[in-house]
């Protein structure tokens, strides 16, 4: 089973590697930009995380891996509400993601400030708390797409991906997190499975990202109407 974690765990860092290639090859979508940081900020802390596992004498007790991905959860909720904040239009929704984010970081900086120090440890609940929000933030992406008097083409608009990948991600990721300490407790032989789960959806969610860099960019878009 420790070989299929491994094996999950690289195959996730191989689809970031491939996402971040296609996000300098494909950089024209300029609504991209703060995915394409996304992306080089995931690699970049997933291939620590996998080196300081491998070097178990630099960090035994695990205790910078832990900071290092308790740090990264708040980088990552501020980007990805911050692309879906870029493109809502209703200003109560902007409105409600700039609380939430407020929320998410008011709880983390409460915890980890806390006497347990939370920050050099996982907390699953936490994790549990950012999936939720960004699926909330999501919905309001959808909501707005399906109110819209604008036709969107689910298959070649990369806004519309991207978000989707993110609300298959963090949806998934919701209830497997809260519920994470019952299950480790009734069926502690999960553990490993559940990894390896969250692997393979974080790596499906890059792919989604590398379709989203495929699509035609807005200027492109209007060169082809133009030519029709």
């Amino acid at each position: 089973m420790h070989l299929v974690m491994n094996i999950a765990d690289w195959i996730a860092i191989l689809s970031m590697i491939i996402a971040f290639i296609f996000s300098i090859k494909y950089r024209s979508n300029k609504a991209l930009l703060p995915i394409q940081l996304y992306i080089i900020i995931s690699l970049g802390v997933n291939i620590f995380l996998e080196i300081s596992e491998s070097l178990c004498n630099y960090d035994s007790s695990g205790r910078i891996s832990s900071a290092v991905y308790n740090i990264y959860s708040l980088v990552e909720i501020s980007i990805l509400l911050y692309f879906i904040h870029s493109n809502l239009k209703r200003k109560e929704f902007r409105l409600i993601l700039k609380v939430l984010l407020l929320f998410y970081f008011s709880i983390c900086i409460l915890i980890w400030t806390s006497k347990y120090q939370a920050l050099f440890f996982i907390v699953p609940h936490l994790f549990g708390i950012e999936n939720f929000l960004i699926s909330i933030s999501s919905l309001f992406y959808f909501y707005e797409v399906m109110n819209s008097e604008f036709v969107v083409n689910f298959k070649t608009d990369a806004i519309f991906i991207v978000i989707c990948g993110s609300l298959f991600y963090s949806s998934i990721m919701t209830p497997l997190q809260f519920s994470y300490f019952i299950w480790l407790y009734t069926a502690p032989e999960l553990n490993q499975i559940i990894q390896i789960m969250n692997m393979t959806f974080y790596a499906i969610f890059f792919i989604s990202l590398m379709k989203a860099y495929l699509c035609p960019s807005p200027n492109q878009k209007q060169l082809q109407s133009f030519a029709l």
